[in-house]
Order: structure tokens, then sequence, then C-alpha cells
């Protein structure tokens, strides 16, 4: 038996409302040789790609902390696996059902901070509305989901099927009280059948991830304007990421450099509200430099370019380790907006960044 408990303490002292508390993983786990169970908020990783992982819908994002790369938050997760080594031409076989039992809305920037929803649709200005419109019943709350993994020669496979909220809220129009023009945050259901592959080829690594995402089980919604009878539920869509990574190792007496390649699409190119999704057709490169010192020494960067249109979307990090276990992390975003103000990553105004970071591990 073994109990995952990490406690976090996080304090912004100009917006209260981003402040955390809960854990991100706090949980039980009960585990023999060929089975595992496990229930408590639990993070859940999946995808094969490096930048973006259209599978990996179990968890949450804090996009209150930051919109453009959102830290994980952890949900309650009620998981059971069993495990085999060998199956005929299979090995490293395991099976796992995960249930999610308890609803939490995804954090979105409050009005009037420094990373509010703010825009314009067409020529009129908005702002994000205030709470957010639940699954209207406990069944559409409920989620769960199947992941089968096995191993065929050199190639790892994953297979999901997952049935639930979409973590990620989309948005429609309506006006408040006030009558002003405001955008909504509201949940539908997906059933997602997902694959993962990676393949090693000495220092290559191929990889591929594919999320077929269903919508047709959800009633039709509108946005709440006089004359707009447009549907907000998104259609059907397969997202997919084709990608590549080099590794050259032995640099600084221990450190290793990866270059990583991807392609980020999905056959649903649509630019509008109701598909508001990034990275419907771009290309991801991106270095990671590990010094592989004792400070633990580590430099990222990542250029996103949508080929479609102007969009750019630039990310870097670095950290290091300053005394014993006193860790020093700086990074940022720096986003070139399109003037379409229907594209994924320009419909907000507050986008580009910078942070630092301390963190003590004991």
């Amino acid at each position: 038996m073994k109990v995952d408990l990490k406690p976090r303490l996080k304090v912004d002292f100009r917006n209260f409302s981003r402040n955390r508390y809960i854990p991100n993983e706090a949980y039980f786990l009960y585990y023999k040789p060929h089975f595992e169970n496990a229930i408590g908020f639990q993070k859940i990783s999946w995808g094969s790609s490096i930048f973006f992982n259209p599978t990996d819908v179990i968890n949450r994002k804090d996009y209150e902390d930051n919109f453009y790369t959102p830290d994980k938050l952890g949900d309650v997760v009620l998981s059971a696996k069993t495990m085999t080594e060998k199956m005929g031409f299979l090995s490293d076989i395991s099976a796992k059902l995960l249930i999610m039992p308890v609803f939490y809305e995804t954090p979105l920037p409050e009005n009037d901070t420094r990373f509010a929803l703010t825009g314009n649709f067409g020529v009129i200005p908005f702002q994000k509305d205030i709470g957010q419109d639940h699954p209207d019943s406990y069944a559409k709350m409920f989620g769960a989901a199947l992941d089968l993994r096995a191993t065929t020669k050199m190639i790892d496979w994953q297979f999901i099927y997952y049935h639930g909220p979409e973590r990620d809220p989309g948005f429609y129009l309506r006006t408040n009280n006030s009558g002003n023009l405001v955008i909504r945050p509201f949940y539908y259901n997906i059933d997602m059948i997902g694959l993962n592959a990676e393949a090693n080829f000495g220092k290559f690594v191929f990889h591929a991830e594919v999320a077929f995402k269903i919508t047709k089980l959800n009633d039709a919604r509108t946005h709440q304007l006089g004359g707009n009878t447009t549907d907000i539920i998104p259609d059907t869509y397969l997202q997919y990421v084709p990608g590549i990574e080099y590794t050259i190792d032995g640099l600084f007496g221990g450190g290793s450099l990866i270059f990583s390649l991807e392609y980020l699409s999905e056959n649903k190119r649509e630019a509008s509200l109701e598909d508001l999704r990034p990275f419907k057709n771009d290309i991801f490169f991106g270095t990671s430099l590990d010094f592989g010192n004792v400070k633990q020494s580590k430099i990222e960067v990542g250029a996103v370019k949508d080929l479609s249109n102007r969009e750019l979307a630039i990310f870097f990090s670095l950290t290091t380790k300053l005394i014993k276990e006193l860790k020093l992390a700086i990074e940022g975003a720096i986003i070139r907006q399109d003037p379409n103000q229907n594209e994924p990553l320009s419909f907000f105004d507050n986008n580009s960044f910078i942070q630092s970071k301390l963190s003590y591990t004991f």
C-alpha cells in the first residue's frame, strides 16, 4: 500500500482568485505484482507528443494561471489496473479502467485581472461572463475511460476510450443584465477514441497521436443573441499529431540535446467561436538542452507557427538549482496574433508573459 501526497501552496499577491491550496496529487494506492487500484486526486498523463496532446482528456488545466501553457490540475479519479508481461507477440500489456465521479469546473481568468479573457467580436468589445454553465445532470458530469497498452517489438501502443465532459469549456455569446456583450463558458460531452504510438530507432524517436472526438450525443445549443441560431456544440472532429525527436548525448560531459518536430492538425479547420480550438494546422519545433550537472540546469525553447494565418507562439523556460534544493525557474511566452479575431490564439487580448518561480524540494 502507498499514500502519495504532494501538498501545494500557491499565492498570488495581486489576484487572490489565482491562489491554489488543493493538492494535485493526493491518493491511496493498493498494488500487487499484476494488479493495482488507486483513489484520490490524481494527474493522468496521456499522449506521445511533446507539445500538444489531444488524447490527454482526463484532467482540467489551470487556464486562470496561464491560458496558453497551463498547468494540469488534479481531479478525483478511481482507477483499477491489471498487467501481464507477455501474451503472444505482445509484451508489457496493461488494461486500466478509470472513473471520474466528481465534476470540477475549469478555472478561467477573472475579469479585471491581468489575464482577463477580453477582446472584440467584430467591433463590439466583450468580457467573460460571471459563472459557468455546468452539465445539467449527474450523468453528463460523470466520466469514465479505458486505457489499453502493449509493446510490439520496437513500438509502444496505447488505445484509449473516454466518455464524459470535455474539460476545456466552450464559449457562447450573450448579453448580461447591464446590456454588455459577454462570453459564457459551458461544458459538453465527448466520446473519444484515441491512439498513441512511439518507436525508437537509435537516436531517433518517432511518435503519433490521434484523437477522434464524437459530440453527436449532445443536445443542440445556440448563442443567446437575437436572431443567432448557430449550434454552439462543436461538430465531431479528428485531431492528429505526428512527430520526430533526435537526441545528441555526451554534451558538457554528461548533457543531452533534443530536437523535436511535430505537425499539429485536425480535419475541422474552420475559424469560429464554436470551434475555438488551437493547433489545427501548425508546425511545432522545439529544442531541450539538459546540462546533466548537479544543479539540474535545463533550457527549453519551442515555437508553434500556424500555417493558415499569422499566428506565432514562442515558449521558453530555464531551470536550475541555486543553493542545495532551492530551484529557480524563468519561463514565458511570446504570442503574435492574427488580425482575424476568430483565430484561436488571437481571440483574447492578453497573451504574452514572462514569470519566475522559486521552489524548494525536501
